[in-house]
């Protein structure tokens, strides 16, 4: 366990919505945790339609970035993994 990694939330201004940050924040957090030693990084996203838990990110974001869906976690949300 000590090698999977999390990825929990983003936080970016509305002014800067849409920009693809998040995409870039996902692709620095494999490289931050694949440097430090970590095997796996996982994350927790939410449909597109979500009306809650949308900081979480959004399942299409974490397929772009090679993470694959495990299983549900809830009604919304979703656990994904990526093997760095």
């Amino acid at each position: 366990l000590q090698r999977v990694w999390s990825v929990t939330c983003f936080f970016v201004k509305r002014e800067f919505r849409d920009q693809g940050l998040v995409s870039f924040l996902i692709e620095e957090a494999k490289k931050y945790a694949r440097r430090n030693g970590a095997e796996y990084l996982e994350a927790y996203p939410v449909d597109p339609d979500s009306p809650s838990y949308r900081h979480m990110g959004f399942i299409q974001s974490f397929e772009k970035a090679d993470f694959s869906f495990v299983k549900k976690a809830g009604t919304r949300r979703n656990v994904m993994v990526c093997k760095l």
